[in-house]
């Protein structure tokens, strides 16, 4: 396993319990690494649960593909594809597009995209742990927005009997997935009045 030697100036965004650094050698790359003990097990919770669809060969277009751990200086990390819009700039967590209004976008066009969303990971029984505005992406291309999920999938603390039961039982996945994502509609309607 490589060594990759990670520095300040590669942050560029921070979780509760994770840090995300641009890869050093690859602008198209992330690298997540823990802050906290429970940071190293969602790296561990992100590489067993991305390892098994890409072992079940599902192609996910809203989730930021995984390309596997590495060593770094911090400890072990998980490698991800940035999000990136179409013109390569860095999309936006779906909270900072939100609140500095970089798009006029309607409840209704908001709701809609994450009823989308949620209907993709219904359908391939992907595990949604928590959806939420900070763990979104909305990547701006020539023919309009998407979402691209870029955390709280698979598992969130630490890695539990869940997390095979996500992989194992496709309907288990599916309903967590159904439960977090009625609760992020709801919220929907506060951040709404909140950024309006």
């Amino acid at each position: 396993m490589n060594h990759v030697i990670l520095h300040k100036d590669l942050l560029i965004g921070e979780g509760n319990k994770r840090f995300c650094f641009q890869h050093p050698d690859d602008k198209e790359k992330c690298i997540k690494v823990k802050k906290t003990k429970h940071g190293l097990q969602e790296n561990f919770i992100d590489w067993f649960y991305y390892g098994s669809l890409n072992l079940k060969k599902k192609e996910v277009p809203c989730l930021v593909r995984c390309h596997g751990l590495v060593c770094t200086n911090l400890g072990y990390g998980v490698v991800f594809d940035r999000v990136l819009d179409e013109n390569g700039v860095a999309s936006y967590v779906l909270n900072e597009f939100l609140t500095q209004k970089k798009e006029v976008i309607t409840y209704e066009g908001l709701l809609a995209m994450v009823k989308d969303l949620e209907m993709i990971c219904l359908e391939k029984s992907i595990a949604v742990v928590e959806p939420n505005e900070k763990n979104i992406m909305v990547k701006k291309q020539f023919s309009g927005f998407s979402f691209v999920l870029v955390d709280g999938v698979g598992g969130r603390g630490k890695l539990s009997l869940k997390v095979f039961m996500y992989v194992i039982f496709p309907w288990y996945a599916r309903k967590k997935t159904k439960k977090q994502f009625d609760i992020f509609k709801d919220k929907i309607k506060y951040l709404n009045k909140k950024i309006y």
